[in-house]
């Protein structure tokens, strides 16, 4: 695996270096392209806040009062104040399945979970729909909620729930939902799970770091019920509260989760592939070291196959920077994890939480194929994934 990395620059312009067996990546200062008055406004994992639709990209992120709605516009990002205005008091963390003209996203707040249908045209972004999913009663804490829909057209809702995972469904593009299904309990406060198309079905993959162990429960579109308990993986503290997904075409789900091994010199991640029939296969990656701390890996994939993961790299400085990776899954081999690209702040900010579109990129031959990130001032910065790829001619 790969992970030092060299810059030179010469009248501005990076070289890339080959050094034996070692891709010295290329390092970008970047500065940011709004501000929310929220602080570290992408933090919530393992949520998407980001999506291309009408020819545009889009973002809904937390705001003091409420979420905001975000449209980029010729590279610029403008607020969408009317849109605003109607989504004022909702819950501000968003979790956001998007398709065509259509966004379905959950929102969560303080033991609340709402839903919210956009509809995005090449003139205008409306609100469609507003309505609650229903919690049980007593409700002490929810952390985090995701949202996909499935092969059958079904929208499914995954969140943690007073240290249980549930799961939501509607059946008529979130008119109405079912009542909770409960999968899993005895998880802790600090665990999360992520809710994940899978071919035929729905995937629910959750943390539990009491029993050091990753577990997962499957509904299949021709089955009356859930599949039973799962262990995706157990042991040697391989769980902790970071979960990402993406779905490639060839039907493998992939993974990407920090464990709680906390060790220098030991992978800190883990990139887990589930095969189309349900095998789960375990690569660790990146080690934590002495001077940096790894975190928050989310992964997608490009239009070409290719895999990508990004995540944090913390400093003992206390400063942090983005890492844009190219991942190669060779079976019975040892991860390739190769570093393409270093992001750093222009104003020394501490860089966060990267949020990527549960897109492929495919509807956007020409890109940009864009990223965010945020900062503790609630600044939020963007890259664009298409020119390193195609104008690099990486493959």
């Amino acid at each position: 695996m790969i992970r030092n990395f060299l810059i030179l620059i010469l009248i501005g312009i990076p070289i890339f270096l080959l050094v034996e067996d070692q891709v010295f990546a290329q390092e970008l200062e970047v500065k940011p392209v709004f501000k929310v008055d929220f602080k570290d406004p992408t933090q919530d994992k393992p949520q998407s806040k980001i999506w291309f639709s009408a020819g545009a990209w889009w973002a809904i992120l937390p705001d003091s009062i409420g979420p905001h709605v975000w449209k980029r516009n010729e590279g610029e990002w403008i607020k969408e104040e009317n849109l605003n205005i109607e989504l004022r008091s909702l819950p501000g963390k968003a979790d956001v399945y998007s398709e065509g003209g259509n966004q379905f996203i959950v929102l969560v707040g303080n033991c609340e979970l709402k839903y919210l249908k956009l509809k995005t045209t090449s003139k205008s972004i409306r609100m469609e729909l507003v309505n609650s999913i229903p919690i049980p009663p007593v409700c002490h804490e929810i952390e985090t909620a995701t949202i996909t829909k499935d092969d059958s057209g079904t929208l499914w809702v995954g969140s943690d729930w007073n240290e249980q995972v549930l799961v939501w469904s509607s059946t008529d593009q979130g008119k109405t939902w079912s009542q909770p299904a409960f999968l899993g309990d005895s998880i802790s406060k600090d665990d999360i799970s992520v809710v994940s198309r899978i071919k035929g079905g729905i995937s629910v993959v959750w943390s539990n770091q009491l029993e050091e162990a990753i577990y997962e429960r499957v509904y299949l579109n021709n089955e009356l019920d859930w599949s039973g308990l799962i262990t995706v993986s157990k042991g040697n503290q391989t769980a902790d509260d970071h979960l990402n997904s993406t779905l490639l075409e060839d039907g493998r789900l992939i993974l990407v989760t920090k464990n709680s091994v906390d060790q220098n010199g030991q992978p800190q991640f883990v990139l887990r592939v589930r095969e189309e029939e349900g095998k789960w296969t375990d690569f660790p990656y990146v080690n934590l070291t002495e001077e940096t701390s790894p975190t928050r890996p989310v992964t997608t994939h490009l239009p070409n196959g290719m895999i990508i993961e990004a995540h944090t790299i913390g400093f003992s400085d206390g400063s942090a920077e983005i890492s844009v990776n190219e991942v190669r899954i060779v079976s019975n081999q040892p991860l390739e994890v190769r570093e393409i690209i270093r992001l750093k702040s222009a104003n020394g900010a501490h860089l966060n939480n990267v949020s990527l579109s549960k897109q492929n990129y495919r509807g956007i031959p020409k890109g940009p194929w864009l990223i965010l990130f945020s900062d503790r001032n609630g600044n939020i910065y963007e890259f664009d994934l298409y020119p390193l790829i195609y104008e690099n001619h990486i493959d």
